[in-house]
């Protein structure tokens, strides 16, 4: 991998902020007293994200095909998002989750992340790609119908990125963000008001310069 040339980004310094591993899940199961009852595991929203593989630049075919399909993790920071956008009108509201992150990733996937393997807590430095051609972009968004050609909430945010210098740079995991990472004063990749609404990790695909990937998150409300 090229360390040289692609900076790692920074820790995050705020805590706030779906592709491939764990499921979604938002339902909670009441008996008596709501307050005192533990969530359960009913999923009312389930997300999943592919990945092409590495692809050569301008290879549609390839950018189309599925090499890696996953469940996402669903951070916390999501969840509360997602409650604020639905019950809390004017509370807390964000920014579209739309925008897509790579990265390289060697440990597990937590709820608690707030970036890609941020699992350790404040302070520990994020495994998002950022620079040549590989930093965190708002996808394109699209409905997704059913086979009869009606949609009911289903949604894809789909991105292409080019490595325009890439050394055999590993790519197996992606998040999904409300806004893109920044740099800060000093001119270092930083995330200080970014939400990391979930993340997964699929087949590590190996990029060469001018090699392509293609993430797409597909995230139902069923």
């Amino acid at each position: 991998m090229n360390y040289k040339n692609l900076k790692i980004i920074l820790p995050l310094l705020v805590a706030i902020g779906l592709v491939g591993v764990g499921g979604i899940f938002l339902g909670q199961t009441f008996t008596s007293n709501p307050v005192s009852e533990t969530p359960g595991l009913h999923a009312i929203h389930v997300g999943f994200v592919t990945s092409s593989g590495a692809c050569k630049n301008g290879d549609e075919a390839c950018l189309t095909g599925i090499v890696a399909k996953s469940h996402n993790v669903y951070t916390n920071l999501g969840k509360n998002a997602t409650r604020d956008y639905l019950f809390h009108s004017g509370a807390n509201l964000v920014n579209a989750f739309n925008v897509i992150s790579v990265g390289q990733i060697n440990v597990s996937q937590t709820a608690t992340d707030r970036c890609l393997a941020n699992n350790t807590g404040a302070g520990s430095y994020c495994q998002d790609w950022y620079g040549n051609g590989l930093t965190s972009i708002a996808g394109t968004v699209a409905d997704v119908v059913s086979g009869g050609g009606i949609d009911f909430g289903n949604v894809s945010i789909s991105k292409t990125f080019t490595c325009t210098l890439c050394v055999s740079t590993v790519i197996n995991a992606t998040g999904l963000y409300n806004k893109t990472f920044a740099a800060d004063a000093l001119g270092n990749p930083a995330a200080t008001d970014l939400m990391l609404f979930a993340e997964a990790n699929f087949t590590a695909a190996t990029l060469q310069t001018n090699d392509q990937i293609n993430v797409t998150w597909f995230i139902w409300t069923n």
